[in-house]
């Protein structure tokens, strides 16, 4: 996203109803007094990221974006000490600076309305990444498995052994940047920001990665098929990869598709239902939990950000799907089993007299014992 300034055509230079638009969705209400702490910990790391954005555009309009996409993200990491930078928040913010047109032309207003944007993406969009861990961004990843689970079990579980033992790793820089880093296009990006904005915020960017996984199969099953491959996880997972990642081809068609079928996605199977199953990954301190109270006070907004910042249940060991399929197959052949000795010559006669003994105070052990001699007793 950094990368494409020089993209920005008249409608989104012109950005400043947008922002508005995304201030208020935000729940920028009134831009009150700020507490600015000391230098963070994470200033250098910020100072790299912004030396590589905006690539492209005229050297004054550059120096201007990074000068405001520097200050925009100290000043949210100042004022909110607890929260961890993360590579990828500067795409982020870069794409509501590019947004808003030349820094060179705001006001005292626009900039404290930039700065409480900033600090409410932080806050309420991606606080799960900015964690001390990546815990909770695995969370959101298995979110996304289970939402592609639900969409098309034998895809989802052969990305899963491609990607085994991790999760919808591909995914993963969609979440952290709502897919700013990825999508080439400024206006598509400016779209889907819109999109997430309007649809549940961080659980928009959940339903939309799994529509996207979805959306890129007949390209992966090409992909496999030029490579002579049978099977989705016998292709280098390289490949795989990349093939799922390679969004050049987004248009305003499919872009319009990928947010229909992600909000049909969340119609169907919302965050709660058996088969997502979010409540039994995050808790309550998580974005996904607490963007319904976005347009709380900026006092609130702070003591979100010193709560807990790992809003992940511990699961146990992720099992591997082949790992999974060994336990079924385990399963099957002990049924197949029983089923051989149900069908043995006697056995009927035998379950029939052990069904009565229950009926007159006998115990389970007795159909043990029938199938028993039934083994024993076959001709």
């Amino acid at each position: 996203m950094a990368q494409r300034a020089a993209q920005t055509d008249a409608a989104v230079r012109d950005g400043w109803e947008r922002v508005s638009a995304w201030a208020s969705l935000l729940g920028v209400e009134e831009v009150e007094g700020r507490i600015v702490l000391d230098a963070h910990r994470d200033e250098a790391q910020v100072r790299l990221d912004v030396q590589r954005s905006f690539g492209g555009a005229a050297p004054h309009v550059q120096a201007a974006q990074r000068a405001m996409l520097s200050a925009l993200v100290v000043g949210t990491l100042r004022t909110y000490p607890h929260l961890h930078y993360y590579q990828g928040f500067h795409d982020l913010v870069a794409l509501l600076v590019v947004a808003a047109g030349d820094p060179t032309q705001w006001t005292d207003e626009h900039r404290a309305t930039m700065q409480a944007c900033t600090d409410r993406f932080a806050l309420f969009l991606v606080r799960d990444s900015m964690a001390p861990t990546m815990a909770p961004v695995v969370g959101h990843l298995k979110i996304v498995r289970n939402i592609l689970r639900a969409v098309d079990l034998p895809y989802a579980l052969a990305l899963e052994r491609t990607f085994a033992p991790g999760h919808m790793l591909v995914a993963l820089p969609w979440v952290l940047t709502m897919l700013a880093h990825n999508v080439r296009n400024v206006a598509h990006a400016c779209n889907i920001m819109d999109y997430i904005l309007r649809e549940g915020g961080p659980a928009g960017i959940l339903y939309l990665s799994a529509a996207l996984l979805h959306e890129r199969k007949p390209a992966l099953l090409g992909a496999a098929a030029a490579e002579h491959v049978a099977y989705i996880e016998d292709m280098d997972p390289a490949l795989v990869h990349t093939t799922l990642a390679t969004l050049e081809l987004l248009d305003d068609a499919m872009l319009t598709r990928l947010c229909t079928s992600a909000s049909e996605l969340r119609a169907r199977f919302p965050l709660d239902c058996p088969i997502v199953r979010a409540d039994s990954i995050i808790t309550e301190s998580s974005v996904l939990a607490t963007w319904g109270q976005r347009t709380r006070t900026d006092a609130l907004a702070r003591a979100y950000a010193c709560a807990s910042l790992a809003p992940i249940r511990d699961n146990g060991p992720w099992t591997p799907p082949a790992a999974r399929q060994d336990n079924i197959r385990v399963r099957a052949q002990m049924l197949h089993s029983l089923r051989r000795t149900l069908i043995m010559p006697r056995t009927y006669t035998f379950l029939l007299l052990s069904s009565m003994s229950l009926v007159f105070g006998g115990s389970f052990l007795s159909v043990l014992l029938a199938l028993h001699l039934a083994r024993e007793w076959r001709p």
